[in-house]
């Protein structure tokens, strides 16, 4: 689970908070099974999470899911 509150980074925020390309660099780093995004900022909600969840999938090539409210995960099915 990844809190992904930018959908980019901004310069000089004095707020380090997570955005996609910091999901990419950790997705390609952790090589994990499936990865779900949460925590969104209004970028993110505005860029449709469902959205940017699928385009990740696509490029880097693991499960990647946005949360959404009452998401519930089998890990078994992992």
């Amino acid at each position: 689970m990844i809190h992904v509150v930018r959908l980019n980074p901004i310069g000089d925020d004095p707020i380090d908070h997570l955005s996609i390309e910091d999901v990419k660099t950790i997705i390609r780093e952790a090589k994990p099974r499936l990865t779900v995004l949460t925590h969104f900022g209004m970028t993110m909600i505005r860029a449709k999470p469902w959205m940017v969840a699928a385009e990740l999938e696509k490029e880097l090539g693991v499960r990647v899911i946005a949360a959404s409210d009452g998401l519930k995960l089998d890990l078994k099915e992992v």
